[in-house]
């Protein structure tokens, strides 16, 4: 019984872990201006040029699906692996956010396959749209959590030590200097 008790603590630490870290970086401007203006934004500027392509008319509509399915993939698989990598080598407290992240990261490359294999078709299914999104929406979740506690990312208040550069008094003393 006492087994049980421990287990489901685990699954109640992991879904706070995960709670806190969708929560927190919330409250910080710079953390939510760099995943919109960054990530989402100019990492998913090759997304953009298939459309302003298209919208020139320099790329056929029939052509246009496919070229867009193949430029979202590309975004979103690079996207998670990067947010992976990160909290791979930043993170080492629990062993299950490290599981769920590379279980997370596992379905990406699915949902880039699939979407991959879909699009390659004469014709792009819509059943090929579906891995696309739930693949890009995976990624930018990943990126998410995996930088929750980036410190580069987050509105810390300047200490008041900081102009004598230590933490604490500067050491020495006075002994043996007369006045």
């Amino acid at each position: 019984m006492n087994n049980c008790v421990e287990q489901a603590n685990y699954w109640q630490e992991f879904r706070e872990i995960l709670r806190e870290r969708l929560r927190k970086p919330c409250k910080h401007p710079t953390f939510v201006m760099y995943f919109l203006g960054i990530i989402m934004i100019m990492g998913g500027f090759g997304l953009i040029e298939p459309i302003i392509r298209f919208l020139s008319g320099s790329l056929k509509p029939e052509d246009f699906p496919r070229t867009l399915l193949s430029a979202s993939y590309t975004y979103f698989v690079a996207i998670a692996a990067t947010a992976a990598v990160d909290l791979i080598l930043s993170y080492q407290k629990r062993r299950f956010l490290l599981m769920f992240f590379l279980l997370c990261l596992m379905v990406v490359y699915v949902c880039a396959w699939f979407a991959a294999s879909y699009g390659a078709a004469p014709q792009v299914p819509l059943k090929a749209i579906f891995p696309a999104i739930l693949g890009y929406m995976m990624a930018l979740f990943l990126w998410w959590i995996g930088n929750a506690e980036n410190a580069n990312l987050l509105d810390e208040p300047v200490k008041p030590t900081a102009p004598i550069g230590a933490d604490g008094q500067p050491g020495g003393d006075l002994t043996g200097f007369n006045t």
